[in-house]
Protein backbone atom coordinates (compact mmCIF):
# COMPACT_ATOMS: atom_id res chain seq x y z
CA UNK A 1 0.00 0.00 0.00
CA UNK A 2 1.38 3.43 -0.86
CA UNK A 3 2.17 5.78 2.00
CA UNK A 4 2.37 9.59 1.92
CA UNK A 5 4.55 11.48 4.39
CA UNK A 6 3.43 15.12 4.22
CA UNK A 7 5.48 17.98 5.73
CA UNK A 8 7.23 15.60 8.13
CA UNK A 9 3.95 14.51 9.71
CA UNK A 10 2.60 11.05 10.36
CA UNK A 11 2.46 8.54 7.53
CA UNK A 12 -0.82 8.54 5.60
CA UNK A 13 -1.92 5.25 4.06
CA UNK A 14 -3.37 5.77 0.62
CA UNK A 15 -4.81 3.71 -2.22
CA UNK A 16 -3.15 3.21 -5.55
CA UNK A 17 -4.90 5.05 -8.37
CA UNK A 18 -5.77 8.01 -6.14
CA UNK A 19 -4.13 11.43 -6.06
CA UNK A 20 -2.03 12.83 -3.21
CA UNK A 21 -4.48 15.60 -2.32
CA UNK A 22 -7.41 13.47 -1.16
CA UNK A 23 -5.58 11.39 1.46
CA UNK A 24 -3.71 14.44 2.76
CA UNK A 25 -6.98 16.33 3.20
CA UNK A 26 -8.73 13.30 4.74
CA UNK A 27 -5.92 12.97 7.31
CA UNK A 28 -6.67 16.49 8.57
CA UNK A 29 -3.29 17.92 7.62
CA UNK A 30 -3.29 21.48 6.30
CA UNK A 31 -2.60 21.71 2.57
CA UNK A 32 -3.30 24.65 0.31
CA UNK A 33 -5.70 23.90 -2.54
CA UNK A 34 -8.52 25.55 -4.43
CA UNK A 35 -9.87 24.06 -7.64
CA UNK A 36 -8.89 20.35 -7.28
CA UNK A 37 -8.59 20.11 -11.08
CA UNK A 38 -5.03 21.23 -11.75
CA UNK A 39 -5.71 24.69 -13.11
CA UNK A 40 -5.06 26.94 -10.09
CA UNK A 41 -1.74 25.38 -9.00
CA UNK A 42 -2.48 26.11 -5.32
CA UNK A 43 -1.75 22.48 -4.37
CA UNK A 44 1.77 22.51 -5.83
CA UNK A 45 4.05 20.34 -3.71
CA UNK A 46 7.68 19.30 -3.84
CA UNK A 47 8.40 15.60 -4.07
CA UNK A 48 11.33 15.07 -1.71
CA UNK A 49 11.60 11.35 -2.41
CA UNK A 50 9.48 8.48 -3.70
CA UNK A 51 8.52 10.07 -7.00
CA UNK A 52 8.90 6.65 -8.60
CA UNK A 53 5.69 5.66 -6.79
CA UNK A 54 3.70 8.22 -8.80
CA UNK A 55 2.45 8.13 -12.36
CA UNK A 56 4.56 10.38 -14.60
CA UNK A 57 3.47 14.01 -14.70
CA UNK A 58 1.48 15.17 -17.69
CA UNK A 59 3.72 17.40 -19.84
CA UNK A 60 1.73 20.53 -18.95
CA UNK A 61 2.05 19.77 -15.23
CA UNK A 62 5.80 19.17 -15.55
CA UNK A 63 6.17 22.44 -17.44
CA UNK A 64 4.34 24.42 -14.75
CA UNK A 65 5.85 22.72 -11.68
CA UNK A 66 9.47 22.00 -12.56
CA UNK A 67 11.48 18.81 -12.11
CA UNK A 68 10.67 18.09 -8.45
CA UNK A 69 7.25 19.75 -8.27
CA UNK A 70 3.83 18.18 -8.72
CA UNK A 71 0.23 19.20 -8.27
CA UNK A 72 -1.15 17.14 -5.38
CA UNK A 73 -4.51 16.88 -7.17
CA UNK A 74 -2.86 15.45 -10.31
CA UNK A 75 -0.12 13.20 -8.85
CA UNK A 76 -1.55 9.66 -8.95
CA UNK A 77 -0.16 6.90 -6.73
CA UNK A 78 1.01 3.71 -8.41
CA UNK A 79 0.21 0.21 -7.06
CA UNK A 80 2.67 -1.34 -4.65
CA UNK A 81 4.42 -0.45 -1.45
CA UNK A 82 6.41 2.73 -1.16
CA UNK A 83 6.67 6.04 0.64
CA UNK A 84 6.20 9.37 -1.12
CA UNK A 85 7.70 12.21 0.91
CA UNK A 86 5.98 15.51 0.08
CA UNK A 87 6.41 19.12 1.25
CA UNK A 88 4.36 22.22 0.59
Amino acid sequence: MPVIRFNGGEDIEARAGHDLLGPIMASGQAIQYLCMSGSCRMCRVRIVSGGEHLEPAHPSEAERCGPDGRLACQAILLPGDGVVVVEQ
